[in-house]
């Protein structure tokens, strides 16, 4: 097969060379606009606790399924002031006119929505779809809202927060381009020595990687692909192109001084061997980044379905459009050379090159190689143990960008889970009456409280602190008839009769270790014949992601350790 390739492309080069360029200039208004159909998110799984809870609070208690934050501060009022509220009221008239704004919750409703020291204030505005899709409204979000003469404000919250992802990741992956590519030509021309065979990697880098993001456009409007996919196909794409070329070149350069300068010989040769080895790479590549379309979440099988069109079409490129510029090339490939200061690809056949030595070190000190190896592998896996598995938050972006910003203002100035609190959903048995109900919701919301984890806590008898040492059920009653005389306190956000919802506002940020321990604590309150007692929040959404993925990667490894197995069974024809 790959000696047929080879001649194919020698007797058709200019033929092969042409349908790449033709695909490469069709593919580029796709390749310009694959970041349109991508998403960002997918980081949750459906089956999970924090999931149940997500669904409790959204469709019995009319929870948004995303929130934008507004943070507003101002030089000249304190946030308590009725000025301040005022002009925050104003700020927000057009937002309510908007068609997926749901509801509105400002600090002149809820007081617990301004900072203890008066410097700020935030409003939540629930929106009616879920944040990956939600961050597609945060630009007419922006211009709805309303200038005001004494505040200043930034739009935060999980919306806001993905958009910003999309901002960031675009920015970094142009930034990233700029920088990788003089790079990648400096250090090809050092390592083969001259401009032109240095030039070959980038020339069939960047067809491929125009017709990765094309394919990635499309394969983006059949199944969900996340933002990062877009780094993954650029950077990644580059990476194999220069990889495999290196290969198929530097066994060619040797092969036309091994054949005087015989041009088809060394092609045919260069293809049956570095062509080979690339062929079976790039599939044991493809088949590792495969297996990550088995996870139940979609950025990892972004992450699957991106790498195998990358591999692939890298691959292609190598052992199609690599051999045509080679047979067209000839003997030019050693033209433009920058002297002794290049050529670390090339080999020796006299046996007495740099490689030829090296190799010949390893292999009589063996034990002592493979030892100081292993021991290098271990030492710089060994910090991994002490890693923190996250999923994102904003702390990730950079500080100039908006939804960042807000985060730190209100990290400041409130604890640092105050956008992301543990939702504790307390489901009530038939038989439960509704003195017990009241009881068994003050008993938890007490547990919470007595946390010095746990910044505040809100409940459906948490009310009114003057109130605080008389019997729950008292403190409800008196909430229940503050809302039927027109008081909104919330309460319908809180308690439905059947079901329950408390907050608690931890101290830490969410994907802090200190709030992985106390999810634990909640999630031991147990489950009795009254009550069940369900643990979500931003916290367990990061924990119950990690544990699906430790829970799925034993299936994941065994996979792909088997088809790689095969892979090179295959290649080396021996067990």
């Amino acid at each position: 097969m790959f000696e047929w390739l080879a001649r194919f492309s020698l007797a058709h080069s200019k033929l092969m060379i042409a349908i790449w360029l033709v695909l490469a200039v069709a593919s580029i208004p796709f390749a310009l606009n694959a970041a349109d159909p991508l998403k960002v998110g997918g980081f949750t799984s459906d089956d999970t606790e924090s999931s149940m809870v997500r669904d409790v609070i959204e469709n019995d208690l009319g929870y948004s399924p995303s929130s934008m934050i507004v943070v507003y501060e101002s030089d000249t009022l304190d946030a308590r002031d009725p000025l301040f509220q005022e002009q925050v009221e104003d700020s927000l008239s057009r937002v309510g006119e908007l068609d997926f704004v749901e509801d509105v919750i400002t600090p002149s409703v809820d007081s617990s929505l301004i900072s203890a020291s008066g410097e700020i204030a935030y409003a939540i505005v629930g929106l009616d779809l879920p944040p990956e899709e939600a961050q597609r409204d945060v630009p007419e979000f922006e211009r709805a809202l309303v200038g005001q003469p004494e505040l200043t404000f930034l739009v935060a919250g999980a919306p806001a927060f993905y958009a910003d992802i999309e901002t960031a990741s675009q920015r970094d992956l142009r930034r990233a381009e700029l920088i990788a590519l003089p790079i990648a030509l400096i250090a090809l021309l050092f390592v083969f020595g001259t401009v032109v065979s240095a030039a070959i990697p980038l020339v069939t880098g960047g067809a491929g990687v125009v017709v990765i993001l094309s394919a990635v456009y499309w394969l983006a409007h059949v199944t969900d692909l996340s933002i990062f996919v877009l780094n993954l196909a650029t950077m990644l794409g580059l990476g194999l192109a220069v990889d495999y070329a290196l290969f198929v070149t530097s066994r060619y350069r040797e092969e036309l001084r091994r054949n005087g300068n015989d041009v088809e010989a060394a092609v045919i040769a260069s293809i049956t061997t570095a062509g080979r080895a690339v062929f079976f790479s790039g599939m044991a590549v493809l088949i590792g980044l495969s297996g990550m379309i088995l996870f139940p979440l979609m950025f990892l099988q972004s992450v699957g379905f991106a790498g195998v069109v990358v591999v692939a079409i890298s691959t292609l490129t190598s052992l199609t459009l690599l051999p045509a510029i080679l047979a067209i090339v000839g003997t030019r490939v050693e033209s433009l050379s920058i002297g002794r200061l290049g050529g670390l690809a090339v080999g020796s056949a006299g046996g007495d090159g740099r490689w030829y030595r090296l190799a010949i070190g390893v292999m009589k000190r063996p034990v002592i190689v493979a030892v100081v190896t292993i021991s290098v592998l271990v030492a710089l896996g060994l910090p991994f143990r002490d890693a923190n598995i996250s999923s994102p938050d904003a702390t990730i972006l950079p500080q100039d960008l908006p939804s960042r910003q807000g985060f730190d203002l209100l990290s400041g100035e409130f604890s640092g889970g105050e956008i992301s609190p543990f939702v504790i959903a307390l489901q009530f048995g038939e038989d439960t009456s509704s003195q017990e109900r009241l009881a068994i919701a003050s008993h938890v919301e007490s547990l919470a409280r007595s946390d010095q984890r746990i910044e505040r806590v809100q409940g459906p008898t948490v009310f009114a602190d003057e109130l605080s040492g008389v019997p729950a059920s008292v403190r409800f009653q008196a909430r229940l008839l503050l809302e039927q005389l027109g008081v909104n306190t919330q309460l319908d956000r809180l308690w439905t009769g059947d079901e329950a919802i408390i907050l608690a506002f931890p101290v830490a940020p969410a994907n802090q270790p200190e709030n992985k321990e106390l999810l634990a604590s909640l999630r031991s309150i147990p489950d009795t014949d009254e009550a069940r007692v369900l643990v979500g929040g931003g916290t367990a959404e990061i924990v119950d992601v990690v544990d699906v993925i430790y829970d799925r990667f034993p299936v994941v490894a065994g996979v792909v350790v088997v088809t790689t197995y095969l892979i090179l069974l295959v290649l080396f024809r021996s067990v």
